[in-house]
C-alpha cells in the first residue's frame, strides 16, 4: 500500500543526470549508488520532502501524457520503497504543504 508520508532525500547525496536522461544518485558514505531512468529522475526529484509517494503518482498522471493512475502508484511506491531500503530517501511523520509543480 502506498504510504502517506512525505519523502525526502538524504542529506549529503551526489546526484548527476546523464545525457540519456538517467539520473545517477550516489551515496559518498555507504557507496550505495543508483541509476534511475527519466521517470524515475523525475520521482526522485519530487522526493523534496513536501510530497508523498501518492501524491507524486498523482503529478505524474496529471503532466505524463498517457499515464495510468494505478501503474504509477504501484511504480512509485516500488520505487520509494527501493530508494528507501538503499538509504537515499526517508520519510518524515507529517505532510508539509502541498504542491503541484517540482
Amino acid at each position: 500500500m502506498i504510504s502517506r508520508q512525505t519523502l525526502r532525500r538524504v542529506d549529503g547525496l551526489e546526484t548527476e543526470e546523464l545525457p540519456s536522461g538517467e539520473t545517477v544518485v550516489l551515496h559518498p558514505e555507504t557507496g550505495v549508488a543508483v541509476v534511475l531512468n527519466p521517470m524515475g529522475g523525475v520521482v526522485w526529484a519530487l522526493c523534496d520532502g513536501r510530497r508523498s509517494a501518492g501524491e507524486i503518482a498523482d503529478f505524474i498522471c496529471r503532466n505524463v501524457e498517457g499515464a495510468d493512475g494505478a501503474k504509477a502508484r504501484d511504480d512509485v511506491d516500488a520505487l520509494a520503497r527501493q530508494l528507501k531500503e538503499r538509504g537515499l530517501v526517508e520519510e518524515s511523520e507529517t505532510c508539509g504543504p502541498r504542491s503541484s509543480t517540482p
